[in-house]
């Protein structure tokens, strides 16, 4: 996602496109990003490389576009930026808070923790594995 960022910016930045161009750009898998806030993550959609899609065609690129819905954290397509981490662990937070409620269910309860488990593994993974090109303070 971050070499689509940067190859966009450099190839089409303060340009008018034809309309030519801008289907090639359109046309362009590493161009094809979707945002995913539930899921908590950027999908830059190969469809060779889906997860979403377990009975894809073998056809390339007969399928346009991710099921959303259907978002897998193992997929390579799945990319996750420091605005998702921030929102995963407030909801990480929101989570642990409701096991802290006297009325939540104890059954819930663990559901919940597990959830939370869940999604604090998907941060760490992401600060052990975030490529970043600034040193850290």
């Amino acid at each position: 996602m971050i070499s689509a960022a940067t190859d966009a910016q450099l190839r089409f930045e303060g340009m008018f496109l034809t309309p030519k161009q801008a289907n090639a750009l359109l046309a362009a898998p590493k161009f094809h990003v979707y945002d995913n806030p539930e899921a908590f993550l950027t999908c830059n959609y190969d469809p060779a490389k889906a997860l979403c899609h377990p009975g894809r065609d073998p056809l390339p690129g007969t399928l346009k576009t991710p099921a959303i819905d259907r978002c897998n954290p193992a997929c390579a397509n799945v990319a996750r930026t420091d605005t998702h981490i921030a929102a995963l662990r407030g909801e990480i937070a929101r989570l642990r808070q409701e096991c802290l409620e006297p009325a939540t269910p104890m059954p819930l309860r663990e559901r919940l923790g597990q959830r939370a488990k869940q999604l604090n593994k998907l941060v760490e993974q992401h600060e052990w594995t975030r490529p970043t090109d600034r040193e850290e303070s």
